[in-house]
């Protein structure tokens, strides 16, 4: 296959999506010394590391066509425990690859120079899961402009900042498109 169309877009099937961004999920643990509460100042605490580093940052659109979040947090093992340990699962996400390394970048070293002022270490994975596409006026949008058409329906084409296979296929050359398969409210628990 050459262009093909991708069933995973929120709505009716008049949504066509005709960009999605990169995604980047970044995996930061950072590394205190766990001791009893007892003995805060023998301690490194992963927590504070972690709070103070976020404090400094922005989360949702923290630049023009960049996101950043934070999904997941975890630290420490037991409430009379300083915290020795915080991982966190984030997200960022944009349609220009170089904002978004530089926006990776500047927030690794908001946790590195916390991680180093209270003496942690800190460790970061980052995996990308997809990467940005733009469709433009390909066969397979003249197409569906046809159909659509032909059946009486107005479409919607747009960009959108979730992924989907189409990310995939359309980084392999196969242009595809996402179409509304009639679900809503996405990722949402009444989805």
């Amino acid at each position: 296959a050459t262009e093909g169309l991708v069933l995973d877009e929120n709505g009716p099937c008049t949504q066509v999506v005709v960009s999605a961004p990169t995604f980047c999920k970044l995996f930061i643990t950072i590394i205190g010394n766990p001791v009893h509460v007892s003995e805060p100042k023998n301690g490194i605490n992963a927590l504070e590391i972690a709070c103070r580093a976020i404090n400094e940052l922005r989360l949702g659109f923290i630049k023009k066509g960049v996101t950043f979040n934070i999904g997941m947090f975890t630290a420490g093992t037991a409430a009379n425990t300083v915290p020795g340990r915080a991982t966190m699962e984030c997200d960022l996400r944009s349609f220009d690859n170089e904002k978004l390394l530089n926006s990776l970048h500047k927030i690794k070293n908001k946790f590195k120079k916390q991680t180093k002022l209270l003496k942690g270490k800190i460790i970061f994975q980052e995996t990308f899961g997809y990467y940005a596409y733009k469709t433009g006026n390909t066969g397979i949008l003249k197409k569906l402009k046809a159909v659509y058409k032909r059946m009486g329906l107005k479409p919607n084409f747009f960009s959108t900042f979730g992924g989907s296979d189409a990310n995939i296929f359309n980084n392999k050359g196969i242009i595809c498109a996402p179409v509304g398969s009639g679900y809503y409210n996405a990722h949402a628990y009444n989805e």
